[in-house]
C-alpha cells in the first residue's frame, strides 16, 4: 500500500538534527484521507471525490492557514476536544513535535454540525478570540 505521509513521524535530537523517520504503513480501512472512488490516498495528487472535515483540519495545521473559512486555524487557534468521537487523524496530529496546545477547544459534534451546515448553524468559533 505504501507509507502514510501524515502518520509517519520524523524524530529529531535536541539539536534539531534528524535521527530517523518512523514510517507508518497506510491502512486504507482506517484512513481519513482514502479516496475510495479513486482507490488511492488523496495525498497522491489529482482530484479527490471527497475531503473529510478532519482532512481539512489537518491541512490547516500543516499549512498554518484557515481552509474551512471559520476564521481560525486548527492547531493554532483551536483544537477539537478529546472524546471518543474525535477522529484518530486529529489525535495523531497532536503528537506532532510542532503541536502547541491551543487555548480554545470545541467538541467534534459542534464543529461537524457547522461544517456540514454553515448557513444554518452558527460558527462555534465566531465568539472565541484564540490566544
Amino acid at each position: 500500500m505504501g507509507t502514510c505521509p501524515y502518520l509517519s513521524e520524523a524524530l529529531f535530537d535536541d539539536a534539531g538534527e534528524l535521527i530517523k523517520v518512523q514510517k507508518v504503513e497506510c491502512i486504507e480501512t482506517e484512513c481519513q484521507l482514502w479516496d475510495s472512488i479513486g482507490n488511492k490516498c488523496s495525498t497522491q495528487g489529482g482530484p479527490t471525490n471527497s475531503v473529510t472535515p478532519s482532512t481539512l483540519l489537518m491541512m490547516e495545521f500543516q499549512g498554518n492557514q484557515d481552509i474551512d473559512n471559520n476564521g481560525k486555524i486548527y492547531g493554532k487557534d483551536f483544537k477539537i476536544t478529546d472524546s471518543s468521537e474525535k477522529p484518530s487523524t486529529l489525535q495523531s496530529i497532536e503528537n506532532s513535535p510542532y503541536w502547541e496546545e491551543p487555548y480554545v477547544s470545541i467538541p467534534w459534534s459542534e464543529y461537524l454540525d457547522w461544517f456540514e451546515n454553515p448557513i444554518d448553524v452558527s460558527n462555534p468559533l465566531s465568539s472565541t478570540t484564540g490566544h
